[in-house]
């Protein structure tokens, strides 16, 4: 189907731009948009001299100030081992990338098989979708912002595992329906499992006492039903505060009507919580 085109592939539906992240002066086409890495154009995206660059000067409402930056940089290697070795973010990147432990923890426990192919459907600087790779899958990654996908590609190649993943620029509900009816030669699923980080809306959902799945930008709901669609084996990144019932709930929609919620733990605290469906469920 889709494992045959190269770096990116492009929703032609796709309409408008992530304003949040991209500067006014790129047009964000995404059927014109430069995903290539280029030093001196995308200078503010190194992400060994964020310190230097981000902060003072907000360009977005979720911008990063250099207090709230600090935070994020005293754990860098956390996000990547190899952040001074060419990785890029957007300053979203920064408190939206999965840690790389806990990426390559993960990709363990969605990965069926060597050659698997899984789903990252909101892919952002790509710290899942590489250690997916790394672990041998092949992975379709999609996002709606081609910042994100720049920095995704660049940060593929730095762990050299840009070959066993296509980039796809779009709508997450365009691309999806794609996949629907997709089987492979015996009948299952083209699809192995689903990785689903949606954007929770910045750094402000740690105010919220319990978190919604509504609270997600699209609407967690609604995505997790789309998946269902294509493979009932998700593994779906959320905060820590996230409503149990409603996980629940969601697994009272698939076959197996398992739900296994796992807290992850860094520097001895309670970050966010991972809910796996499925296979991927232990019972």
């Amino acid at each position: 189907m889709l494992k045959d085109q190269k770096d990116i592939t492009m929703d032609t539906q796709c309409e408008g731009k992530n304003d949040t992240t991209v500067k006014e002066e790129e047009n964000c086409d995404p059927k014109k948009f430069d995903f290539s890495f280029n030093p001196k154009r995308d200078a503010r995206l190194i992400a060994r001299n964020a310190n230097k660059i981000i902060g003072g000067n907000p360009v977005t409402q979720n911008a990063l100030d250099k207090e709230s930056l600090m935070r994020y940089w005293q754990q860098r290697y956390r996000l990547f081992s190899k952040i001074n070795d060419g990785i890029i973010m957007d300053e979203q990147g920064w408190f939206s990338v999965t840690p790389e432990m806990l990426a390559k923890y993960t990709a363990n426990r969605l990965i069926p098989h060597k050659n698997a192919i899984i789903l990252d459907a909101f892919c952002g600087a790509g710290g899942n979708a590489i250690q997916f790779a790394l672990a041998g899958a092949y992975v379709y990654a999609i996002d709606l912002d081609p910042i994100k996908l720049r920095c995704a590609l660049q940060n593929a190649k730095v762990y050299g595992v840009q070959n066993q993943i296509t980039f796809i620029c779009g709508n997450f509900f365009h691309i999806a329906k794609s996949f629907f009816k997709e089987r492979s030669a015996n009948g299952s699923p083209i699809i192995d499992g689903i990785m689903l980080s949606p954007p929770w809306g910045g750094p402000e959902y740690y105010n919220a006492p319990v978190f919604e799945l509504e609270m997600c930008s699209p609407d967690g709901i609604e995505i997790f039903d789309y998946c269902l669609k294509i493979s009932q084996n998700i593994a779906y990144f959320l905060p820590k505060q996230t409503s149990a019932k409603q996980l629940i709930q969601l697994a009272a929609k698939t076959d197996s009507k398992n739900v296994e919620i796992e807290h992850n733990i860094l520097n001895s605290k309670i970050k966010t919580l991972t809910a796996y469906f499925g296979n991927v469920a232990k019972k």
